[in-house]
């Protein structure tokens, strides 16, 4: 990018990053904005439709191209670029710039990737978000599916063997982004050329060195065969590096084993236009999915494209399906209480997502607490329930409205919390008293600066004088 004897200290603290994070884009936070440089920037100026600039010039004349987004709106720009199938690293400043001695000190505090993302605002919507794993050697294809916002972890292998069985394996989670490795460079490109084709919207790169098996969480049940699980530890090694937080919190769910289910490729997937529909130029048009779906949750979605998607070819398991929705169906009057009840439930697992990840909103919990509630007076309904069918009573084990947490939640969320703006106050005065005081400190600064403010205003006759700050004055 520069000459290595002009390069700066910033520019030297940026190629640091830069070399750790291959193949991502690094904004790299300076002041109130999130900047790249070279040709990143470019790049970012391109996709982004934001002003191309440039660093002032070095000892050799050189001018670094800049470009860089808003603090405080990297979110929406976060979106933007998952969306085209980017991998981005936030580098963050970890101290404040007052204190610091010398060159502030920048980390990498977040890896947002197409099949990793957990922030709400930067989902595409409340569909999966699959990211997935995909081993061709000799034999059947091994994969391993994880969807990182709800925890769901999926293993198996393809019914066929070849490229066109393992690509047909993964079709019917549609992935935003796919881990592939092939034995040999030539398998490889094929693989991926496959892929490509039928999955083209998935953003599709090499699979990382797998994690050691004693590495995997127990909840995937490896038990120490890295053989048999290389597509599962290759997978975990991915989320390790960009959700390391998330990773001890997901949980095996079955597919293609215990209860049989049919395997739709991806030509079939398209013709039947079961999620999406077969005319690439009406991205919009009907599909089953959207035709059938009544549901009053975003789980309750995710769940019938799994099972429109993965359907079942077990007569048993169909059967006991059909009697629990003829159960429903004969109680019209009741259903329509059972799904009110379900219209105040949120999206419960990502909102657990964002918790184990750190990246919760107040507004969020209040959301939780609320659900919670609807979970124990659906639960309450099913132990009433006459005569319901065995399907359903399995789920008044499973439905625990935990209340434990629910009055945890209640007791330390504030009233004004829900819908209150994102710098609100997090907790009840007295919940957390150690923050008690730090609270009541800023708030006092805040009125000083409003006082200040109305001050200046009055004094030189300008009414629409504001006291502003940013990371590089201050106020």
């Amino acid at each position: 990018m520069t000459d290595a004897a002009a390069i700066t200290p910033l520019m030297e603290q940026y190629e640091g990053v830069k070399a750790r994070y291959p193949g991502h884009l690094v904004l790299f936070r300076v002041g109130d904005f999130f900047e790249t440089f070279g040709d990143d920037a470019k790049l970012l100026a391109k996709e982004l439709e934001v002003v191309l600039t440039a660093r002032a010039p070095d000892r050799g004349g050189a001018r670094t191209p800049m470009a860089g987004v808003p603090s405080h709106a990297v979110d929406t720009y976060l979106g933007r670029l998952v969306q085209k199938g980017y991998k981005v690293a936030l580098c963050d400043q970890v101290e404040d710039a007052r204190f610091a001695k010398g060159l502030v000190r920048r980390e990498v505090t977040r890896v947002v990737t197409p099949g990793t993302v957990v922030e709400e605002r930067i989902l595409p919507g409340p569909d999966h978000n699959f990211l997935a794993s995909l081993l061709l050697g000799e034999g059947l294809a091994r994969f391993a599916v994880v969807d990182v916002t709800t925890g769901e972890w999926y293993r198996g292998e393809a019914r066929t063997e070849g490229i066109e069985g393992a690509v047909a394996a993964l079709a019917p989670f549609a992935p935003r982004e796919i881990l592939a490795h092939a034995s040999g460079p030539d398998s490889q490109i094929a693989l991926r050329t496959a892929l490509h084709r039928e999955l083209p919207n998935a953003r599709i790169e090499d699979a990382p060195d797998p994690i050691a098996a004693s590495e995997a969480p127990e909840n995937l049940e490896i038990a120490g065969d890295s053989v048999r699980f290389a597509a599962d530890l290759r997978l975990a090694s991915y989320v390790r590096a960009a959700q390391p937080r998330l990773l001890p919190y997901v949980s095996l769910s079955e597919v293609g084993v215990g209860v049989p289910r049919l395997v739709l490729d991806a030509k079939t997937l398209r013709h039947l236009e079961i999620s999406r529909p077969m005319n690439p130029d009406d991205p919009g048009g009907s599909t089953l999915l959207t035709t059938w779906d009544e549901t009053r949750t975003p789980a309750g979605r995710r769940t019938l494209a799994f099972w429109l998607k993965h359907p079942l070819a077990d007569v048993a398991s169909i059967l006991a399906r059909q009697e629990a929705v003829a159960w429903f169906v004969d109680r019209g009057a009741e259903l329509l209480a059972w799904r009110l009840d379900l219209t105040h439930i949120s999206d419960v697992a990502r909102i657990g997502a964002r918790i184990a990840g750190r990246r919760i909103r107040p507004t969020e919990l209040v959301s939780l607490a609320e659900s919670l509630r609807a979970v124990g007076h659906l639960a309450g309904r099913l132990r009433e329930a006459i005569d319901p069918p065995p399907a359903l009573r399995a789920l008044t084990v499973r439905l625990d409205p935990l209340p434990e947490l629910l009055a945890r939640l209640e007791a330390a969320i504030p009233k004004e919390a829900l819908g209150a703006p994102e710098e609100s106050a997090r907790f009840r005065p007295g919940f957390a008293p150690a923050l008690d005081g730090p609270i009541a400190e800023a708030a006092r600064g805040v009125a000083d600066l409003e006082t200040l403010e109305r001050k200046e205003q009055a004094a030189s006759g300008i009414r629409t004088l504001k006291i502003g700050f940013n990371q590089v004055f201050g106020y």
